[in-house]
Protein backbone atom coordinates (compact mmCIF):
# COMPACT_ATOMS: atom_id res chain seq x y z
CA UNK A 1 0.00 0.00 0.00
CA UNK A 2 2.87 2.32 0.79
CA UNK A 3 4.36 1.87 -2.69
CA UNK A 4 1.11 2.77 -4.48
CA UNK A 5 0.35 5.75 -2.28
CA UNK A 6 3.60 7.71 -2.97
CA UNK A 7 3.34 7.66 -6.81
CA UNK A 8 -0.38 8.43 -6.63
CA UNK A 9 0.26 11.51 -4.47
CA UNK A 10 3.01 12.60 -6.86
CA UNK A 11 0.71 12.26 -9.91
CA UNK A 12 -2.14 14.14 -8.22
CA UNK A 13 0.18 16.92 -7.05
CA UNK A 14 1.82 17.30 -10.49
CA UNK A 15 -1.56 17.31 -12.28
CA UNK A 16 -2.96 19.88 -9.86
CA UNK A 17 0.08 22.11 -10.22
CA UNK A 18 -0.10 21.92 -14.00
CA UNK A 19 -3.77 22.92 -14.11
CA UNK A 20 -3.47 25.75 -11.61
CA UNK A 21 -0.31 27.14 -13.25
CA UNK A 22 -1.78 27.33 -16.73
CA UNK A 23 -3.75 30.32 -17.89
CA UNK A 24 -6.19 30.13 -20.71
CA UNK A 25 -5.15 31.54 -24.07
CA UNK A 26 -7.86 34.19 -23.84
CA UNK A 27 -6.51 35.36 -20.48
CA UNK A 28 -2.96 35.53 -21.86
CA UNK A 29 -4.14 37.61 -24.83
CA UNK A 30 -6.09 39.91 -22.54
CA UNK A 31 -3.02 40.41 -20.31
CA UNK A 32 -0.82 41.09 -23.35
CA UNK A 33 -3.31 43.65 -24.68
CA UNK A 34 -3.36 45.39 -21.30
CA UNK A 35 0.44 45.45 -21.27
CA UNK A 36 0.54 46.93 -24.79
CA UNK A 37 -2.07 49.56 -23.86
CA UNK A 38 -0.07 50.50 -20.75
CA UNK A 39 3.13 50.76 -22.80
CA UNK A 40 1.40 53.03 -25.35
CA UNK A 41 0.08 55.22 -22.56
CA UNK A 42 3.58 55.54 -21.06
CA UNK A 43 5.03 56.36 -24.48
CA UNK A 44 2.39 59.01 -25.12
CA UNK A 45 3.04 60.57 -21.71
CA UNK A 46 6.79 60.54 -22.34
CA UNK A 47 6.23 62.34 -25.66
CA UNK A 48 4.05 64.95 -23.97
CA UNK A 49 6.60 65.46 -21.19
CA UNK A 50 9.44 65.66 -23.71
CA UNK A 51 7.56 68.18 -25.86
CA UNK A 52 6.80 70.33 -22.82
CA UNK A 53 10.43 70.18 -21.72
CA UNK A 54 11.54 71.18 -25.24
CA UNK A 55 9.17 74.15 -25.34
CA UNK A 56 10.38 75.31 -21.93
CA UNK A 57 14.03 74.97 -22.99
CA UNK A 58 13.32 76.74 -26.30
CA UNK A 59 11.90 79.76 -24.45
CA UNK A 60 14.89 79.82 -22.10
CA UNK A 61 17.37 79.52 -24.97
CA UNK A 62 15.60 82.20 -27.02
CA UNK A 63 15.97 84.57 -24.06
CA UNK A 64 19.62 83.63 -23.72
CA UNK A 65 20.25 84.25 -27.44
CA UNK A 66 18.46 87.63 -27.26
CA UNK A 67 20.59 88.54 -24.24
CA UNK A 68 23.70 87.59 -26.22
CA UNK A 69 22.61 89.82 -29.10
CA UNK A 70 22.09 92.73 -26.72
CA UNK A 71 25.53 92.21 -25.16
CA UNK A 72 27.16 92.00 -28.59
CA UNK A 73 25.52 95.29 -29.59
CA UNK A 74 26.74 96.92 -26.37
CA UNK A 75 30.27 95.66 -27.03
CA UNK A 76 30.15 97.17 -30.53
CA UNK A 77 29.32 100.55 -29.01
CA UNK A 78 32.15 100.20 -26.44
CA UNK A 79 34.80 99.36 -28.99
CA UNK A 80 33.75 102.06 -31.46
CA UNK A 81 35.98 104.60 -29.72
CA UNK A 82 39.03 102.29 -29.60
CA UNK A 83 42.10 102.83 -31.71
CA UNK A 84 41.74 101.49 -35.23
CA UNK A 85 44.02 98.48 -34.70
CA UNK A 86 42.34 97.44 -31.46
CA UNK A 87 38.87 98.12 -32.85
CA UNK A 88 39.51 95.91 -35.89
CA UNK A 89 40.83 93.10 -33.69
CA UNK A 90 37.78 93.34 -31.39
CA UNK A 91 35.36 93.58 -34.32
CA UNK A 92 36.76 90.33 -35.71
CA UNK A 93 36.16 88.64 -32.36
CA UNK A 94 32.69 90.16 -32.13
CA UNK A 95 31.83 89.00 -35.64
CA UNK A 96 32.90 85.47 -34.74
CA UNK A 97 30.76 85.57 -31.59
CA UNK A 98 27.84 86.94 -33.61
CA UNK A 99 28.14 84.08 -36.10
CA UNK A 100 28.16 81.54 -33.28
CA UNK A 101 25.12 83.16 -31.66
CA UNK A 102 23.31 83.11 -35.02
CA UNK A 103 24.27 79.44 -35.47
CA UNK A 104 22.74 78.64 -32.06
CA UNK A 105 19.54 80.43 -33.07
CA UNK A 106 19.34 78.47 -36.34
CA UNK A 107 20.10 75.17 -34.60
CA UNK A 108 17.37 75.83 -32.04
CA UNK A 109 14.77 76.70 -34.70
CA UNK A 110 15.67 73.82 -37.03
CA UNK A 111 15.39 71.12 -34.36
CA UNK A 112 12.51 68.81 -35.13
CA UNK A 113 11.16 67.35 -31.92
CA UNK A 114 11.35 63.58 -31.98
CA UNK A 115 12.17 60.73 -29.67
CA UNK A 116 13.26 61.35 -26.08
CA UNK A 117 16.79 60.12 -26.77
CA UNK A 118 17.12 62.52 -29.71
CA UNK A 119 15.88 65.35 -27.50
CA UNK A 120 18.35 64.47 -24.74
CA UNK A 121 21.23 64.39 -27.24
CA UNK A 122 20.16 67.73 -28.72
CA UNK A 123 19.73 69.31 -25.29
CA UNK A 124 23.16 68.17 -24.17
CA UNK A 125 24.81 69.35 -27.38
CA UNK A 126 23.05 72.73 -27.35
CA UNK A 127 23.84 73.29 -23.68
CA UNK A 128 27.53 72.60 -24.29
CA UNK A 129 27.58 75.06 -27.19
CA UNK A 130 25.85 77.70 -25.08
CA UNK A 131 28.24 77.21 -22.16
CA UNK A 132 31.26 77.55 -24.48
CA UNK A 133 29.72 80.67 -26.00
CA UNK A 134 29.14 82.18 -22.54
CA UNK A 135 32.73 81.42 -21.56
CA UNK A 136 34.04 83.13 -24.71
CA UNK A 137 31.74 86.13 -24.20
CA UNK A 138 33.01 86.49 -20.63
CA UNK A 139 36.61 86.30 -21.84
CA UNK A 140 35.91 88.94 -24.49
CA UNK A 141 34.22 91.21 -21.97
CA UNK A 142 37.17 90.80 -19.60
CA UNK A 143 39.66 91.62 -22.37
CA UNK A 144 37.74 94.81 -23.19
CA UNK A 145 37.59 95.77 -19.51
CA UNK A 146 41.31 95.03 -19.09
CA UNK A 147 42.14 97.08 -22.16
CA UNK A 148 40.13 99.98 -20.80
CA UNK A 149 42.24 99.97 -17.63
CA UNK A 150 45.51 100.36 -19.58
Amino acid sequence: MKNIFSPLVLVIFTTGAAFTGCESSAKKVENAEQDVAAAHAKLDQARIDSAAEYEKAKIEWAGRIASNEKALAEFRVKIAADKKETRIKNEVRLNELQKRNDAMKIKMHEYKHGEKTMWNDFKMSFTMIAVEFDRDMDAFEKSIADFGKK
